[in-house]
């Protein structure tokens, strides 16, 4: 990691992400496409929809704008994250390995009128698949740790356990 002269300042010029490339939002655009995007994210329209589509609709749309020079995909994951668990899901990760994918479902939604149906779009489905892996990784840590403790009971500072009381 190092630090760049323009930190925290959006970025003056072009640019395009992944391996294929996609080009963003033109810099000259970036201050009032970030003026909708935090206009959007207040709305009543946004607060009121499902936590999954508001954190595929945060996440997409913040690396579409791409702000900064760098690190707009760890501020898009961290603000996809924070709507997920304001919604009670859980911090889903991208891995390493899903990388391409998830470039490739960025490019083919691009362009795209997803207006309707948002989360019919190849990146909100390439999402979604994250989240329900991440359950699952999460129920496999869960019903691992149970096993192991099956029969062990705990107490806290005294506090009985239901069924001790």
């Amino acid at each position: 990691m190092y630090l760049l002269r323009e930190n925290g300042a959006y970025r003056k010029v072009n640019v395009a992400i992944g391996f294929e490339k996609v080009l963003l939002a033109d810099f000259n655009e970036v201050p009032g496409l970030m003026r909708k995007f935090i206009q959007y994210v207040n709305s009543a329209s946004f607060m009121n929809s499902h936590p999954i589509k508001q954190a595929c609709l945060i996440h997409y749309n913040f690396v579409q704008i791409h702000p900064f020079k760098d690190g707009n995909g760890r501020i898009s994951r961290l603000l996809m994250n924070y709507v997920l668990l304001r919604g009670k899901y859980p911090i889903t990760i991208i891995e390493n390995a899903d990388k391409q994918t998830y470039f490739r479902s960025i490019a083919e939604h691009k362009g795209k009128s997803h207006s309707t149906k948002p989360v019919q779009s190849p990146f909100c489905n390439f999402l979604m698949n994250q989240i329900i892996l991440t359950f699952k990784d999460n129920l496999d840590s869960y019903i691992s740790i149970k096993k192991r403790h099956t029969g062990t009971r705990y107490k806290f500072a005294n506090t009985p356990i239901l069924g001790d009381a």
